[in-house]
């Protein structure tokens, strides 16, 4: 699992709500090891579309190895967040690390030609409690920083809070994992967790029947809350085609996995772009990131993975 942070709309403590859209929302993602900045109140689609550009090929013929490519440069960016000029305010999808964070400023000053460090920035960090599942998810360093935390929204019972820290506090802390006591060590030593996480880095690829942890990048298509609906539940594999004939739109034999998923909202079953009739939805085998017989199993490798084991 990963703390999915959504850097469109943010509240702020004092109640007010900012938006991508806004005057003074700048959108800005690293590709290549370049700095990409969008242009005021644009979003991170519009950066991919720009950098796209340099890759179009004028035959229509070609444009399977098009779509390649512009999926390609989605899987590769990273640092991706939006600053508001205005309202002095950087959030992340995924906050970096310090030293990265600090090397992200320094260009944002650079390329934006203002002051960031030491004017008053602040850094958006958050707190998920996922009722369904009665497990919390947070920054590794949110409750080392003494300021008040606001409930800023609650999707299907899931609550998010969140902090607003001075950047220069941020960049001074050890963003590590988060750690294990000793309680927790020793029952997933006694469970053998560490043992199974170790056997599946040289268990062959998923087959129908598997229980599967997927994986997808942020874009237009997927939308925030089907992010976070991926993020917190694990799926079945119901079928494979690897001639992609039910794939649709997407690139022949690449998206060829169909997974079954339980409990999905409403609003996010009812979206066909999202999942068909029958509660499926298809993958690429790079975006399985787990899987194994039974979904307690799949749960104990996502656990070994987040705490770095």
């Amino acid at each position: 699992m990963k703390l999915f942070e959504n850097t469109d709309v943010i509240k702020l403590p004092n109640g007010k709500e900012i938006r991508y859209d806004d005057h003074d929302a700048v959108p800005f993602l690293y590709y290549e090891d370049s700095l990409y900045i969008g242009t005021y109140s644009s979003t991170h689609g519009d950066i991919i579309d720009e950098i796209f550009t340099n890759f179009q090929d004028t035959f229509f013929d070609r444009w399977c190895q098009m779509i390649e490519k512009y999926d390609e440069i989605w899987d590769h960016i990273y640092n991706n967040g939006r600053i508001w000029t205005k309202n002095k305010i950087i959030s992340f999808w995924n906050n970096p690390d310090k030293n990265k964070f600090i090397d992200v400023v320094c260009d944002l000053e650079k390329e934006l030609k203002i002051k960031i460090w030491n004017n008053d920035y602040k850094i958006e960090i958050e707190k998920v409690h996922y009722h369904s599942k009665d497990i919390e998810m947070n920054h590794p360093d949110y409750e080392k920083f003494e300021v008040p935390e606001k409930e800023v929204k609650e999707i299907n019972g899931d609550v998010t809070f969140s902090k607003f820290i001075p950047i220069e506090w941020y960049k001074k802390k050890n963003n590590s994992k988060p750690k294990l006591t000793l309680q927790q060590r020793q029952l997933m030593y006694s469970e053998h967790i560490i043992t199974k996480f170790k056997m599946f880095e040289n268990k062959n690829e998923p087959t129908i029947g598997d229980y599967v942890y997927c994986v997808e990048k942020p874009s237009i298509m997927n939308t925030p809350e089907l992010l976070v609906f991926l993020s917190l539940n694990i799926g079945q594999i119901v079928d494979y085609d690897d001639n992609n004939v039910n794939g649709g739109w997407y690139i022949k034999g690449d998206y060829n996995q169909k997974i079954y998923f339980d409990n999905i909202p409403n609003d996010l079953a009812e979206n066909r772009a999202n999942f068909d009739k029958d509660n499926c939805r298809w993958f690429s085998k790079d975006e399985i990131k787990f899987w194994a017989n039974s979904p307690e199993e799949v749960q104990q490798l996502i656990d070994a993975n987040k705490f770095g084991l």
